[in-house]
């Protein structure tokens, strides 16, 4: 009869306890979920970065510019790597603060301006070329092509343009049988960043959106002629395109003195994705 007296007369928990208890696991809970997903993305993240190091580390000798365009101001683009090609633009630069992180600036182009630069015996990469860019379309410019990054002239050497008129992306690279350049369909004009690349390899031509490729590649041996053309970022000075120039947004522009691989162009478009995504959460307050 005690025993059931003790237990008659214990309050137990109330209900503004019991709700302090839900409360506070609650609370616990929230905690575990961020610290997992912290950790998560914190691996996520640093396999991009290793994998960006990797590329770097592999690279190295074998690049030929990086051009972020992050300088935001003045009338030149620093070359990121070690060969020290900086682009030059005219007054008033085309800096933009459209970008695909949100964060730093890119080449804002308008059909008019562009970047330049100047020739160099390092811009030759006659056996084997990958062009890296990250660009988005804006509007016409009532000519049928836009150039994203261009080595083309009088004795022609390479160039990436966009063909507005049949929306295709085209890889020229003189030199090259039985084919010196290749042509694929694509959907850009959508208003959003796209990844592209440009790969000759010494044995076919590839192009590249957003980490896959277009369609088969394309047969091609040879030398990629070299000529003293400057490389142009944004627009083409020659007849062949008549003086095609862009109106969208560059950013990140790489060349590459070798033809990266299926994989590595994948791997570095999600890299340089992962990065750019990185950057936009760390703004956010």
């Amino acid at each position: 009869m005690r025993t059931i007296k003790l237990l008659q007369t214990d309050p137990g928990f109330t209900l503004v306890e019991l709700l302090v208890v839900i409360s506070v696991i609650g609370l616990l809970s929230s905690i575990m979920l961020v610290a997992f997903t912290s950790q998560r993305e914190k691996a996520r993240l640093a396999g991009a970065n290793s994998f960006a190091s990797q590329v770097d580390r592999v690279l190295g000798d074998q690049t030929i510019g990086l051009w972020d365009f992050d300088e935001c101001s003045g009338l030149t683009a620093i070359e990121r790597s070690k060969t020290s090609l900086n682009a030059s633009m005219g007054a008033p630069p085309p800096w933009s603060v459209d970008t695909p992180s949100g964060k730093g600036c890119s080449l804002g182009l308008d059909g008019v301006r562009s970047a330049t630069v100047n020739n160099s015996a390092s811009l030759a990469a006659t056996s084997a070329l990958t062009i890296s860019l990250w660009f988005k379309w804006n509007a016409s410019t009532g000519g049928q092509y836009q150039a994203l990054a261009s080595r083309w002239g009088n004795s022609n050497s390479y160039a990436l343009i966009f063909d507005d008129t049949n929306n295709e992306l085209e890889f020229w690279a003189a030199g090259l049988v039985p084919s010196n350049n290749i042509a694929r369909p694509v959907s850009i004009k959508d208003s959003k960043w796209h990844h592209t690349a440009a790969v000759y390899d010494g044995e076919s031509l590839a192009l590249y959106l957003d980490g896959h490729r277009l369609g088969a590649s394309l047969a091609a041996t040879g030398l990629i002629n070299d000529n003293s053309q400057s490389l142009r970022i944004g627009a083409d000075g020659t007849i062949t395109f008549g003086a095609a120039k862009l109106n969208g947004v560059i950013d990140s522009v790489h060349l590459f003195a070798k033809g990266l691989m299926a994989q590595d162009v994948r791997q570095l478009y999600l890299a340089e994705k992962q990065k750019f995504l990185s950057v936009a959460m760390q703004s956010k307050p």
